[in-house]
């Protein structure tokens, strides 16, 4: 495995979900590829949540982490990220709230769609 995808939202399912992907690029000295998705805006602005993130992890490890924050639909965008990937690993739960419950959540739509097998990370750490 060369390379593992996590998208993170901000969200504690987001943070649960970083944690274990970091896990296991670790196991398979992968890079880890940190990907946050804003719909709209300008994707070159700083970016709390990803900076939030970021701050979760361990420091000096051997881990080759790579971040970055992308503009537009997070399970398209997360998606053409997976096409260089081995792994994408996703928390279960954002902060779409009920318009996230009536169309499908990201997680969803990418165990559907993604070219590489996808990790769901559900509950607590």
């Amino acid at each position: 495995m060369n390379d593992v995808v996590v998208g993170v939202d901000g969200s504690p399912a987001g943070d649960r979900a970083l944690a274990w992907a970091y896990d296991e690029a670790k196991r398979w000295a992968a890079t880890l590829h940190v990907v946050h998705v804003r719909e709209g805006g300008d994707a070159a602005s700083p970016d709390e949540a990803l900076s939030m993130a970021m701050a979760t992890l361990p420091a000096g490890d051997a881990v080759r982490v790579e971040a970055r924050t992308l503009s537009g639909d997070p399970a398209e965008c997360i998606r053409a990220e997976a096409a260089k990937a081995d792994l994408v690993v996703l928390g279960s739960h954002g902060r779409r709230g009920l318009v996230e419950a009536l169309l499908g959540s990201v997680a969803y739509k990418l165990t559907h769609r993604a070219p590489c097998p996808v990790v769901v990370v559900r509950g607590d750490a």
